[in-house]
């Protein structure tokens, strides 16, 4: 739901500054770089759904292990698991020791 709202404003401010720019060459300028730090949240918001929507599994084809009572699975070069009670995905940024 907070994606949807970080769109939603983001299509405000850039439907606000279509109105308030009028023949001013800057006003075009600052409602170029309105939209795209918002075609740049946009997409980073794409890129971590991607992510969050694939939830390892013993059997998804990714190598993991029992690290610290819990599974640590290695993907896209890292070791990451998952904190169902946080909601996120948590990585080890100097690898996982011992592997």
């Amino acid at each position: 739901m907070s994606r949807a709202r970080g769109v939603l404003v983001a299509l405000v401010l850039s439907v606000s500054l279509i109105g308030s720019t009028g023949c001013n060459r800057y006003g075009w300028e600052l409602f170029r770089g309105v939209v795209e730090v918002a075609a740049y949240v946009a997409v980073t918001a794409m890129v971590l759904s991607a992510h969050d929507s694939h939830h390892h599994h013993a059997h998804c084809g990714h190598q993991y292990v029992v690290y610290e009572s819990r599974p640590v699975y290695q993907y896209d070069g890292r070791w990451e698991y998952y904190d169902p009670y946080e909601d996120t995905w948590y990585y080890y940024p100097d690898g996982l020791p011992g592997y």
